[in-house]
């Protein structure tokens, strides 16, 4: 059970029903992770709302599947249960990957490989692996890519922290 309550959907202020529906209305799903974050409005302006906002201009740079792959990898090198779960139910689902079974592109296993030393210490991304990234992707790209990194890595710290249990 998590350590916070989540907020009753019912029984919410105008502006956190307002909000909820305009995320609805957009095509996304009220998660448990949501319904707590909805207890800080700017926490679910800043977390959820931003990350759906960076996720999209990362799926024009990078496309949606490797979006996804990075996302997943950074999710599971941090061990994060619901961001893992969520992803590779996505993986499995929307693009018919098993993560544990697949066989990565290069760009894809780069993507995997700058995830994990980003989730490890992110004062220790070697040059080896940054050179391979700016081959691969230009500064504006790698600038979306690593901030993706950090809003999902400040995501799973998040569940981590509030025991959040993956839906």
């Amino acid at each position: 059970m998590a350590r916070i309550r989540e907020i009753n959907l019912e029984e919410a202020s105008p502006e956190i029903k307002e909000i909820v529906a305009e995320h609805v209305a957009s095509g996304h799903r009220i998660t448990n992770v949501k319904r707590i974050i909805l207890n800080h409005l700017p926490s679910f302006r800043s977390l959820e709302l931003g990350q759906y906002d960076l996720d999209d201009d990362l799926q024009r740079l990078i496309g949606k599947l490797d979006g996804d792959i990075f996302e997943y990898a950074i999710s599971h090198a941090n061990e994060c249960l619901v961001c893992t779960a969520y992803f590779t139910r996505l993986l499995r689902e929307e693009h018919g990957i098993d993560p544990e079974n697949f066989t990565f592109t290069d760009r894809q296993s780069l993507l995997i490989d700058y995830a994990n030393q980003l989730a490890a210490n992110p004062k220790e991304i070697s040059d080896e692996l940054f050179d391979r990234m700016r081959e691969a992707f230009d500064d504006e790209t790698i600038v979306a890519i690593t901030t993706m990194g950090v809003m999902m890595i400040a995501m799973n710290y998040f569940n981590d922290a509030l025991q959040i249990l993956p839906e």
